[in-house]
């Protein structure tokens, strides 16, 4: 993807490596930048080998076995002559608040999370920071007492950084306690987290913007964004036994079946657990819907399983309700997760 103009670059090969540096694979990528291929299990290098106009790049991931893995956008600079960086601001997951003296550490290529830093920098009081870089693709390792360390993917282009290169790191939780942070794009404006579970007496409850903090749920919406980049944070205190479901909705599209604008928007879903990141998932592409169902959490075990279902809705608040004519919904929580038309805020 051209990380100034936010589009798909087509025609452009894509090659894999395994841990030993072998080339395990290779694509082209389609119409709009993106592509699939089928690979082996482990620790995979992704590479970008450049194109015309277009700086190399890689990130690096791993394979799980039977289990479709969505990579977080790669982001290439244009090849341009000037100095090129990193600017944005650092806030509270939980708060919103801005946070300065956050250290961050940069590392060549994405999903770099070891090895040389090859730039460091501390945010100002109002939480902005901003680096000088070579035109490129970084890990970003953010780092604060009394918060999680964070990693995320950047990149430094000339004269115009792009805008959603700002951070939201979480305070450091309790043991066994969950927190769920959802940033994305510009675009669609509004996006909506939403986490249903059981209740602390009978039936599921529905954390969300109309019910921020459930009685009995031990959930609560921390911070609601109704204005693009989020962060829109939801924290899990108390578990019970049971299944916990996260879900992002598309509130700027609701009810829209053909609408590709939440699986396009770039939306990233952060599990934290404790003291460390447990789980990350990126919006698929080329889906349509306006309900993306991200993953489900056990209460007792406290595995997460993704779901990556995409589905549309039309009604939030009539939680009761059984699905009305032509609706699709996911296959579980049909009678929890409901959207009112009601106007927002």
């Amino acid at each position: 993807m051209d990380a100034v103009r936010s589009v798909g670059i087509s025609g452009s090969q894509i090659i894999f490596r395994d841990g030993a540096g072998a080339e395990i694979g290779r694509t082209t990528t389609r119409l709009f930048g993106d592509f699939e291929i089928t690979l082996p299990a482990g620790a995979v290098r992704v590479e970008f080998p450049g194109s015309t106009g277009y700086v190399a790049a890689f990130q690096l991931v791993t394979v799980v076995a039977g289990v479709s893995t969505e990579l977080t956008p790669l982001r290439v600079a244009p090849v341009a002559g000037g100095g090129a960086g990193v600017a944005g601001r650092i806030t509270n997951a939980v708060t919103g608040a801005t946070l300065g003296s956050v250290t961050l550490r940069f590392r060549s290529g994405g999903g770099v999370e070891t090895g040389t830093v090859v730039g460091t920098t501390t945010s100002f009081a109002d939480g902005t920071y901003g680096i000088p870089l070579t035109p490129g693709t970084y890990t970003v390792e953010l780092s604060s007492s009394g918060f999680i360390t964070a990693f995320f993917t950047v990149t430094a282009t000339v004269g115009n950084p792009p805008p959603s290169q700002n951070f939201a790191l979480s305070p450091v939780l309790g043991a066994n306690q969950f927190r769920v942070v959802l940033t994305w794009g510009a675009t669609p404006v509004d996006l909506d987290a939403h986490l249903t579970g059981p209740n602390a007496t009978s039936g599921r409850f529905h954390a969300y913007f109309e019910n921020r903090e459930p009685a009995g749920s031990g959930a609560k919406l921390d911070l609601d964004d109704v204005d693009s980049f989020g962060p829109e944070t939801i924290t899990l205190s108390t578990l019970r036994p049971g299944v916990y479901r996260y879900s992002v909705h598309d509130y700027s599209n609701l009810g829209s079946a053909q609408s590709t604008a939440l699986s396009s928007s770039g939306a990233q879903v952060v599990v934290f657990r404790g003291s460390a990141e447990v789980a990350r998932f990126t919006a698929p592409s080329g889906r349509t819907g306006d309900l993306w169902t991200v993953f489900e959490l056990d209460g007792t075990s406290l595995v997460i399983t993704p779901r990556n279902e995409f589905s549309t809705i039309t009604e939030p608040a009539r939680v009761t309700a059984p699905p009305l004519e032509g609706e699709v919904l996911p296959a579980s929580d049909v009678d929890v997760l409901r959207l009112s038309r009601k106007p927002k805020r």
